[in-house]
């Protein structure tokens, strides 16, 4: 009897250190309950795996990201609609890292443009080095100008909701950029192969529990 709770107990033990490596080797921490319903998403709400990218404008890993990693996500599981992404910003490499973010939600929201449109344009114009002025010209130039009327209520609107989510995240462990949520699966700093095998794997899963 105590040779079968033994053996019991090792297994046991085993699947929790298994599981803990998988977990930690590939770069990722379990979150539970992280809701990104007010975040702003890029693809189909029907897509069976959604994928949360949180970055700083002003990170230049995260330009480095955004540019080959999610421009690949875009064009790959998102336009085909098994991926749908959603953007949080961590303000966490400068002070201004917060402006630069709300400048980006501010035009997405004011011209109704995909917070992804508006992100890419930004990492496209250097924004780990460029100054306000001038991201700010940049996005006139590009979507167009914004009534000064109705600009500093929008501000405001956009700063706050901004801020929520950096303590949102934050409370979620979320602390460092670039982070991926595949799921409920973190990924601190993750490589390209990581966070395709993570999306792969989340697929599958999604695949099977639809079949079943």
């Amino acid at each position: 009897m105590r040779s079968g709770r033994l053996i019991s107990t090792v297994m046991v033990a085993g699947l929790v250190v298994a599981g803990l490596a998988y977990v930690f080797l590939s770069g990722g921490r379990t979150v539970s309950g992280f809701d990104v319903a007010s975040l702003p998403g890029h693809g189909s709400a029907d897509a069976p795996v959604t994928v949360v990218v949180v970055e700083d404008f002003r990170c230049a890993s995260c330009q480095t990201f955004h540019t080959d990693v999610v421009a690949e996500l875009l064009r790959g599981h998102v336009a085909a609609g098994r991926v749908q992404l959603r953007f949080a910003v961590l303000p966490a490499v400068r002070k201004d890292s917060l402006d630069l973010a709300t400048l980006a939600l501010l035009y997405s929201r004011y011209h109704g443009l995909p917070f992804a449109t508006v992100s890419a344009r930004l990492f496209e114009a250097d924004s780990p080095r460029i100054d306000l002025a001038r991201a700010d010209l940049v996005l006139a130039e590009q979507f167009g100008p914004i009534d000064p009327g109705r600009r500093p209520a929008l501000e405001v609107a956009a700063r706050t909701h901004l801020k929520e989510g950096g303590r949102y995240l934050v409370g979620r462990d979320v602390d460092r950029v670039p982070s991926v949520l595949v799921g409920e699966v973190l990924l601190f700093a993750p490589g390209r192969d990581i966070v395709f095998r993570e999306i792969e794997r989340a697929l599958a899963q999604a695949t099977g529990d639809a079949e079943q």
